[in-house]
């Protein structure tokens, strides 16, 4: 274990700061001392050069003070603004910084956080004519950055001294690279981050001492942290290696590399001995996961404080939504938190829309793509496993199967790329490649996750079924075939008792609905159709089907059609359209209930026998002249399918009167 190399005026090696305040013996070991790892206090311990070098104030300037202070004479004096507490600062959603003045133009905003505005958005006209101002897009706006707090530079100079252990990052991303390549942070842009940290981790601490070390570190974050404020600008032919040289010194680019290190251990076999190797971070493998993921959320803590949006940024919130899981558990609700800012980062960042940047490069282009599908298939496999609705869906989205090519061939050169973009077919697969290879699983993932979408929106459907829908499809499978199915008798029952259930209810309050009626019209008697048909086949069939209750479905079809007679004045548009309907069905009815013995007989009645055969007078012109042996009823005889097709009720169209 490495201590401290400097020496104390006494000959004695220097404390850190919270074992010399708090008077306690240190081991002064770097970057951390064994105490403050077992006291939980590792973002603290930092060795200062030189303690106890504050200066002191002036005793005549502290007497000068208190004589000019002004005396209370109320309980309530008054104090100036800029001394007061900043407890606004204590807030996790903002920025942490010390309380003063500003002067105007100082440091506001000139206008918020550049991110994606949809064409509802109430700002979206604000910012359509940018041209006029020297601006292509939203995304050109300055933004002025907040300065940082001094505890998350030093917090973020202990973040930085993990890098001391980028060769072990490396021997344990190439076993995890060995299982799977991944979806948006491959071999060749982990290794190309890697290696660009290293370099310049080397040359923030190269010929520095131990004391002296953690000063660099500290002025490092600081430019981090200033490097994170900023845009990051692009061009379409930028190479892989120049565009980490931007995102590598910015903290959700570290969090990223740190927090893949982490979930690694989760991946790899429990057995490589890079799992056992000493000297690494956190002692033991536990003790790494810990730190790996203290890293990555605060970096992403970092980059939400400065108020900017990235692709690393995506990779980032991806990332501890699955390291999260791993480590607490998918029921965790940490877990689930983090799944909702990915879908927040990447709507702000308009990743949904499919639309391909004119300024990125290829490879960032489908980076991009794969972001998106990583975050679509996580959330599926999140929502599946809680029960709980999806938070990015496909309706809203423009999903993008990433290009079936390699990692290598995707950050090749152009002559390399566009060669493997010729091996692909019509439909986006290498028809060269094995189907089942490494640059085929995107879009394997991406197809995994719709199905795993329809599958949600069966399962988890809250709202009432769509009995009319049902039915519609259920009469549509009847006629191609020409049988009726039994979900079609089952859905048309469900309709008729929940119509009769409802006008119940709405008669026993004293008014019923005039949407309840439309209803009663326009999807009932549809439904009352099918089982005046099936009733009137049953009714003629020797075999008793014990599945079909014809009492009920009498007794039901009575009372709808004394409900449909009674709520529909003569006034109605579509009065003669019902008129037969209800007259159809009271035919069907008598033919049932009245013995078979008397149907012949009926043809010799007189003409005002007939006044007889319905218990109310039917309003408007006389139907009984289109089929007055009503006694002689047959299915072969009425096409009860044909008649509901001739007779116009416009279901489809749902026809309904809404409020105005």
């Amino acid at each position: 274990m490495a201590t401290t190399s400097t020496l104390r005026k006494n000959g004695q090696q220097p404390s850190c700061e919270p074992c010399r305040t708090s008077k306690l013996r240190c081991d002064h070991t770097v970057p951390v001392c064994q105490r403050c790892i077992a006291r939980q206090r590792p973002d603290q311990c930092i060795y200062h050069p030189c303690p106890l070098t504050k200066p002191r104030e002036n005793r005549q300037r502290k007497a000068q003070s208190r004589q000019q202070r002004p005396r209370r004479t109320t309980p309530s004096a008054s104090v100036e603004p800029d001394k007061l507490y900043d407890w606004t600062s204590k807030a996790p959603s903002v920025p942490a910084r010390i309380a003063q003045t500003t002067t105007p133009n100082e440091s506001e905003e000139l206008f918020p956080s550049p991110s994606f505005l949809g064409p509802t958005s109430h700002s979206r006209d604000f910012f359509e004519n940018l041209k006029h101002f020297g601006c292509e897009s939203l995304s050109d706006v300055p933004v002025a950055g907040s300065a940082a707090d001094p505890r998350d530079v030093e917090v973020g100079a202990q973040i930085l001294a993990q890098l001391e252990h980028a060769s072990f990052y490396k021997e344990l991303l190439d076993k995890r690279f060995e299982l799977y390549h991944g979806m948006y942070f491959g071999p060749p842009l982990a290794w190309e981050v890697l290696a660009r940290l290293k370099t310049l981790y080397q040359e923030c601490i190269r010929g520095s001492t131990a004391a002296g070390r953690q000063a660099r570190l500290l002025e490092w974050s600081k430019s981090i942290f200033q490097n994170t404020a900023t845009k990051i600008e692009t061009h379409p032919e930028m190479t892989l290696k120049e565009y980490v040289a931007i995102i590598a010194p910015r903290w959700e680019t570290i969090g990223t590399l740190l927090g893949f290190a982490g979930r690694s251990t989760y991946q790899i076999s429990p057995n490589e001995p890079v799992l056992s190797r000493e000297g690494m971070p956190g002692m033991n493998k536990e003790g790494f996961r810990k730190i790996s993921l203290a890293a990555l959320d605060m970096c992403l803590q970092f980059s939400h404080n400065l108020g900017i949006t990235s692709d690393p940024l995506a990779w980032a919130t991806i990332l501890l939504t699955t390291f999260l899981a791993d480590m607490h558990g998918p029921t965790d609700s940490r877990s689930s938190k983090a799944d909702g800012d990915v879908a927040t980062v990447i709507f702000a960042l308009g990743l949904h829309q499919g639309k391909v940047d004119e300024r990125a490069p290829f490879f960032l282009s489908e980076i991009r793509s794969r972001t998106v599908v990583a975050a679509y298939f996580n959330d599926k496999e999140l929502a599946t496993f809680l029960g709980r609705p999806p938070r990015i869906c496909r309706r809203y989205c423009n999903l993008q199967p990433p290009v079936d090519i390699s990692w290598e061939d995707l950050v090749a050169d152009a002559p390399v790329r566009d060669a493997a973009l010729r091996r692909l077919g019509p439909e986006g697969w290498d028809t060269q490649e094995d189907p089942r290879g490494e640059s085929s699983k995107p879009r394997v993932i991406l197809l995994m996750g719709i199905l795993r979408e329809m599958i949600l929106e069966v399962s988890l459907c809250y709202s009432v079924d769509d009995l009319q829908g049902m039915l519609l499809l259920s009469q549509t499978v009847a006629k191609r075939t020409g049988e009726t199915s039994e979900s079609c008798i089952d859905t048309s029952r469900q309709i008729i008792n929940h119509m009769l259930n409802i006008i119940s209810k709405q008669v026993r309050m004293g008014n019923v609905d005039y949407l309840t009626c439309n209803d009663l019209s326009y999807i009932g008697l549809p439904a009352a159709g099918v089982l005046s048909k099936e009733l009137l086949r049953h009714s003629h069939s020797n075999n008793i089907n014990p599945s079909f209750p014809r009492s009920e479905v009498i007794q039901n079809l009575s009372i709808f059609a004394a409900h449909l007679e009674t709520f529909f004045p003569d006034r109605e548009g579509d009065h003669e359209t019902r008129t037969r309907g209800l007259w159809f069905i009271r035919s069907v009815l008598d033919a049932v209930l009245s013995p078979r013995t008397t149907a012949s007989s009926t043809g010799n009645q007189p003409e005002n026998a007939s006044d007889g055969l319905s218990a109310t007078q039917l309003p408007g012109p006389s139907v009984m002249a289109v089929q007055p042996d009503a006694h002689a009823l047959d299915e072969q005889e009425i096409d009860f399918a044909a008649l509901w097709e001739e007779i116009d009720f416009d279901w489809d169209g749902d026809r309904r009167v809404f409020l105005s």
